[in-house]
């Protein structure tokens, strides 16, 4: 974890891994154990990622910044879409098939679109449009014929894209205004939201005073299920290492492609590992939506590409031969 992979193939393939399976992973929590404390599980991968932190630290493996109240003040907001994110991703994933939920998944990028030009003035190219359209076009035929269509899962789903569209577009200033260290901002992240999924549990849900008190928890305590949900939590851990590490030995538009990328391996694994049954129409809308998600990425790589040819400032040849003198 502390020895962050600066290859960039490498750092994209750990990645991705960690990110097909940490959604591999709480599928079969959600529905193949049938557990459903969604506010218990997002509590255990949270401190499962603090109390790993704070053990590496105490080992000198690596280093991070200790919770400030102003640094929390300015992050807490990006912990909410956070949050919110991780428990509609949770809601979704119960009620809809894997390949359901990685092209809503892949919707998302419509809400940032939107941003940019409305807030950001920035063009957006017809080829971005046309990809997006048939991304979201895709989306909802292939939902028209879903086998396993469940309409809460799909406004689960809707309502996941928006959060994380949020969480995207927030990220850039709370980062921006507390300077946290690659560890410092998972730290931060995990740390709040333990505090946070505890105010939520004991005003709204109340999932930990039921699996307690209901004696449901003993159905739970056994070999199998437990190491799944240590394997979760050390997912979760690896994710958020493997996103910024990305991030930091490429950039966010790659970040963004290897997203889209892994959203093919994840639905075929999806359909097969938990039985999805899949009519001829669904599968075709569900593969041109994926499609349409790896050619947003390319798109989009090649606008930021162009982007910094033209904002690069002219070479001076005076200024390069009195360098070589």
């Amino acid at each position: 974890l502390g020895l962050c992979v600066s290859w960039p193939f490498l750092s994209c393939v750990l990645y991705s891994v960690a990110s097909v399976s940490m959604v591999l992973a709480n599928k079969m929590i959600l529905t193949g154990y049938h557990f459903k404390f969604d506010m218990v599980l997002l509590l255990f991968q949270n401190l499962t990622s603090v109390v790993l932190l704070r053990i590496l630290r105490a080992l000198g493996i690596i280093s991070f910044e200790d919770i400030a109240v102003d640094k929390a003040k300015n992050w807490l907001p990006l912990n909410g879409f956070f949050v919110l994110m991780l428990l509609t991703g949770f809601f979704s994933l119960r009620l809809l098939s894997v390949p359901m939920m990685t092209i809503f998944k892949n919707s998302s990028n419509f809400l940032v679109a939107l941003r940019d030009f409305f807030f950001h003035g920035r063009y957006i190219s017809a080829g971005t449009l046309l990809c997006l359209g048939i991304m979201i076009g895709a989306a909802v035929v292939a939902a028209m014929h879903d086998l396993m269509l469940d309409r809460m899962g799909i406004a689960w789903a809707v309502a996941n894209c928006f959060c994380s569209a949020g969480y995207v577009l927030y990220m850039p200033r709370a980062m921006s205004k507390t300077h946290l260290s690659h560890h410092g901002k998972v730290y931060y992240n995990s740390s709040l939201s333990v505090a946070l999924v505890l105010l939520l549990d004991l005003f709204v849900f109340q999932d930990l005073a039921h699996l307690y008190y209901s004696g449901i928890m003993w159905d739970f305590i056994n070999a199998e299920f437990l190491s799944m949900l240590l394997f979760s939590g050390l997912v979760g851990v690896a994710i958020s290492f493997a996103s910024f590490n990305c991030v930091r030995v490429t950039s966010p538009t790659t970040y963004s492609m290897v997203g889209s990328l892994n959203k093919i391996p994840l639905s075929f694994i999806g359909i097969k590992l938990f039985k999805t049954p899949i009519t001829t129409t669904s599968g075709i809308f569900i593969a041109l939506s994926l499609l349409a998600g790896i050619l947003y990425g390319i798109v989009k790589g090649r606008e930021e590409e162009s982007r910094k040819r033209n904002s690069s400032p002219p070479s001076d040849p005076l200024k390069s031969l009195s360098d070589k003198v």
